[in-house]
């Protein structure tokens, strides 16, 4: 069985995402924690630890938070609820977290953040970069005329 965070919409064939509203599902065990989490970051003050970029940064720290047992909302995002800056596009939103998860919050978004800088190479991994030979005749590439 699954149950959608957002409408409550409830599934026995257990699909990944609501078939209403399009949010993800999860187990109701999951659901009931997740509806403690809500009245916990109802409650507590909350701190900025990360301003997503796109809807991919938040999927993958919301996650990461979430297997990290860190309690998380996020302010702002697809709605338009977020103020953006004029002349830009604006952030897509705010990660929040209890004060009390800052520390490990931040450890989290290190961690990513490292990882993303690793995955993304300015040259996305492509080009004149010698291969462990250490030039690009010793990869099996003639340089002037492709694969040799």
């Amino acid at each position: 069985m699954r149950v959608c965070l957002q409408c409550d919409s409830e599934y026995i064939d257990d699909p990944p995402l609501c078939r209403s509203c399009g949010a993800e599902t999860v187990t109701p065990e999951e659901a009931e924690v997740q509806r403690q989490l809500r009245e916990r970051l109802a409650t507590e003050k909350l701190v900025s630890v990360y301003t997503f970029d796109s809807p991919v940064d938040e999927a993958i720290l919301s996650r990461l938070m979430t297997e990290a047992e860190i309690p998380w909302t996020v302010k702002g995002g697809p709605d338009g609820a977020f103020p953006g800056v004029s002349g830009g596009a604006p952030p897509w939103g705010e990660l929040l977290v209890p004060e009390d998860s800052v520390e490990a919050a931040r450890r989290v978004v290190a961690r990513y953040e490292k990882a993303t800088v690793e995955d993304h190479s300015l040259d996305g991994g492509l080009g004149d970069e010698p291969a462990e030979g250490g030039s690009p005749a010793a990869s099996g590439v003639d340089p002037e005329h492709g694969e040799g």
